[in-house]
């Protein structure tokens, strides 16, 4: 009896943690596309003002408000990426894209 009482107690258990690591995931919430050229966006003031920490918190800030993004979404969307080399691949397939759209239209992100 004790065998069967502990049987179903994990299998109640055992779906409970399933439910909750389907639920609870951190699943990107921003469209690739965008996030590539947020991430290119962040990138390019960091090489622009990485002299001046103060200036380069005001523009990503407002690298992230022109998307309509928080820093903590930004980060949790990079961070859900899979390893996954395809998915990588992808995802830089878009930044390279971004990055030569910019260089044609030359714009700076000042």
């Amino acid at each position: 009896m004790k065998k069967g009482y502990y049987l179903k107690h994990l299998k109640i258990i055992s779906l409970g943690l399933l439910f909750l690591l389907n639920f609870c995931s951190d699943e990107s919430s921003i469209e690739e596309k965008k996030l590539a050229k947020i991430y290119v966006d962040m990138h390019l003031s960091q090489e622009f003002y990485s002299f001046n920490p103060d200036t380069l918190a005001i523009k990503q800030d407002s690298i992230l408000k022109a998307y309509s993004v928080t820093r903590e979404e930004f980060n949790r969307s990079i961070e859900a990426m899979p390893l996954n080399s395809e998915v990588w691949d992808s995802f830089f397939t878009y930044t390279q894209t971004y990055l030569d759209t910019l260089r044609k239209l030359n714009i700076n992100p000042e």
